[in-house]
């Protein structure tokens, strides 16, 4: 069982943000890469409503700093899953006050079952997401997920169609602008940003699912 905890809205921020605080030349890069996929692959436009998950991580708090300054409305959606005890009622209130800092809406829903798995998380983050009114639902999905996704897939032994086939920057309602994006300039941006994120402890135990094991053991080998 789940239910919504918590919703806050703000007034609108003004200005909109158009760039980062301590803009690089990456960061600007970045920036102009975003805007061209929310544009151009996830079909956003101008007054669009994007759903965002944002966990707090360095992924989505990324995704949440650029949309933030795109041209769509953003409504904020967060998640306390309720299994790491205080920091997990951490990470949902620093999306709270980064959503806050926007003048965004934002919704916390709090898992009220007991221990889950990851497959009933996932189910109900995907449900929720999608009963939150919205023309899309952006996910902070990178290239590095592929990869993840790719790696699993073949050791599945699905068929080599399904192997290749990847991952989609729309797939409606849902969007991945950052999905040609590696992990690594999403860090970077935040860093050169002077901007704060939540680290999960549990994304550093390979033990934590197949993903994990992927992300840890099999893919820094392949980088080397």
């Amino acid at each position: 069982l789940a239910i919504r905890r918590a919703s806050t809205l703000l007034p609108p921020a003004a200005p909109t943000l158009r760039t980062a605080r301590f803009a690089t030349d990456a960061s600007r890069a970045l920036e102009r890469r975003f805007d061209a996929a929310l544009r151009d692959d996830c079909g956003v436009r101008a007054n669009d409503t994007v759903v965002a998950a944002i966990s707090g991580g360095v992924d989505s708090t990324c995704l949440l700093h650029l949309l933030a300054r795109a041209e769509c409305r953003v409504k904020v959606v967060t998640f306390d899953h309720r299994q790491r005890g205080a920091a997990s009622t951490e990470d949902a209130a620093f999306v709270r006050r980064l959503a806050a800092r926007y003048g965004l809406e934002c919704d916390t829903h709090v898992w009220e079952g007991d221990k889950g798995t990851a497959n009933e998380f996932r189910d109900w983050r995907r449900r929720t997401l999608l009963e939150t009114e919205g023309d899309h639902v952006a996910t902070a999905h990178h290239a590095d997920d592929e990869t993840e996704l790719f790696l699993l897939r073949l050791a599945r032994g699905a068929r080599l169609t399904k192997v290749l086939g990847g991952m989609r920057m729309r797939k409606p309602p849902f969007v991945r602008p950052l999905l040609r994006e590696p992990k690594s300039e999403l860090r970077k941006y935040l860093e050169d940003n002077n901007e704060e994120w939540r680290d999960d402890a549990s994304n550093a135990d390979p033990s934590y699912g197949k993903r994990n094991r992927a992300r840890l053991e099999v893919v820094p080998p392949l980088d080397a």
